[in-house]
């Protein structure tokens, strides 16, 4: 998702992630991709925690992405305003390719399921 979202090419493991490949990055591209690495783990900490210990049922992928972008947007707040564009306008990047990749591995799709709901 990485790739098709902001055209990155992917680390092709976790040490590869936070050593060379993160290093070739530009200073802030870095920033924006550790703001967004760490939304994505506490959404999967959190979401792992609700399953755990609240027996919440049918979490999702997108819901866990939904709860990163959640997160990442707030914390966007925290930046100096120059770099809350970028963050802002990535999230809603971030969700369009999630929502069509879970709507093409689903073949559900939202609007004939309001139509028909």
């Amino acid at each position: 998702m990485i790739y098709f979202t902001y055209n990155i090419t992917p680390p092709t493991n976790i040490t590869n992630m936070f050593g060379n490949w993160l290093n070739r990055m530009n200073k802030k591209i870095k920033a924006r991709i550790r703001v967004g690495v760490s939304a994505l783990c506490w959404s999967i900490w959190t979401s792992r925690n609700s399953i755990i210990f609240n027996k919440q049922m049918g979490t999702n992928f997108l819901q866990v992405i939904r709860l990163a972008v959640h997160w990442i947007q707030l914390w966007s707040y925290l930046l100096l305003v120059d770099q809350q564009e970028p963050m802002l306008t990535g999230c809603n990047r971030l969700l369009m390719v999630a929502h069509d990749f879970f709507f093409q591995a689903t073949g559900w799709r939202h609007i004939s399921r309001l139509q028909n709901g």
